[in-house]
């Protein structure tokens, strides 16, 4: 039996409008950074971090939270991209498998001192934390071309459900990403 080595993803992602032009015609994403700059500063509220670190990110196959976020975001006039990456499957850290969580959960453990409960820490600083943990293995091993999680996020929007899942990948390796398939799937704003 032939082991399959790639995975392929289709992302959203939602920017304005011009930088969606932008990424098409000259083939580049712009890489979202952190402000994190050493462990001190994970739990700080105030300080701009991205959840799985530094890359380029996408919504997993899911055109309405993408919509939500560019407007929220960009108001009305937004575009969501559809992107296909292609991937080689040992290059993908999944923290929805167990292993991946664990290994996670232990670095965070080992270098955050304020940490060391992690299970006791609200969702959002819970969110921070894998993110910071995801930073440091790519600035250590360089080992993963794309970070995947489904993040818990509070919804105060939702009675029912108060918790809700938003699959997230964070692309570190932009060779991944096939270009000459992107296409706009949405476009909110004038012409």
């Amino acid at each position: 039996m032939t082991k399959i080595k790639y995975k392929i993803y289709y992302g959203h992602h939602a920017t304005s409008k011009n930088i969606a032009t932008k990424i098409i015609e000259t083939n580049h994403f712009e890489k979202s950074t952190n402000d994190i700059i050493n462990n001190d500063y994970i739990l700080d509220k105030n300080v701009k971090y991205h959840w799985l670190g530094n890359g380029i990110y996408f919504w997993d196959d899911d055109i309405d939270i993408a919509k939500l976020w560019g407007k929220q975001k960009f108001g009305n006039k937004y575009a969501v991209l559809l992107v296909p990456l292609k991937v080689e499957r040992d290059r993908v850290f999944d923290l929805r498998k167990e292993i991946n969580r664990k290994a996670a959960i232990t670095l965070m453990e080992k270098i955050i001192e304020k940490c060391n409960n992690f299970e006791e820490l609200d969702i959002m600083l819970k969110n921070r934390a894998i993110g910071f943990a995801c930073e440091l293995m790519q600035n250590k091993a360089n080992n993963y071309d794309l970070y995947y999680n489904d993040f818990q996020v509070s919804s105060k929007n939702q009675i029912s459900f108060p918790i809700k899942l938003t699959p997230q990948i964070c692309v570190t390796n932009d060779s991944i990403i096939q270009y000459n398939e992107i296409e706009v799937v949405y476009e909110k704003g004038d012409e």
